[in-house]
């Protein structure tokens, strides 16, 4: 019996970024949380958390260009 060996690359943990809150509900794929006519809740969390990255990323180089 042959042994396969991956090697992936280091993973560095990035803390600059918030990342966003994962529920249990998230793992149920029958739960379908409160109907909304755009997108599923989760997709909807999703791109709340980037937009919320993004919005830090803004405030840091701004606060960073004033000293």
């Amino acid at each position: 019996m042959a042994n396969d060996f991956y090697k992936t690359g280091k993973y560095y943990v990035d803390h600059s970024t918030f990342g966003g809150l994962i529920y249990l509900s998230d793992f149920n794929t029958e739960h379908k949380g409160t109907i909304t006519k755009r997108s599923s809740t989760i997709a909807t969390r999703i791109l709340s958390d980037w937009s919320f990255d993004k919005q830090c990323a803004r405030d840091k180089e701004l606060s960073s260009k004033q000293y």
